[in-house]
């Protein structure tokens, strides 16, 4: 398993030029928030990621092209 310390993060790498699955890894929260007193069960927050797709496309029911930006949050 990487970690953020043997990972690229924060370094300066070549860009790839296909998928690569074995740069993606977990981050575990649980020793964070230990640090900052935070146990087990129900946090005081909440948490979501956002994601932006800057160039999402499609053809209309007519076949137009069609451009947008999405941002979905989940």
């Amino acid at each position: 398993m990487n970690t953020p310390q043997d990972s690229s993060l924060g370094r300066e790498v070549d860009y790839p030029r296909q998928y690569d699955a074995s740069l993606l890894f977990p981050i575990p929260r649980a020793g964070a928030r230990a640090e900052i007193g935070l146990g087990g069960g129900d946090l005081p927050f909440h948490g979501e990621d956002r994601w932006h797709a800057y160039e999402l496309g499609w053809l209309d029911a007519r076949g137009k092209p069609c451009v947008e930006t999405l941002t979905l949050w989940v």
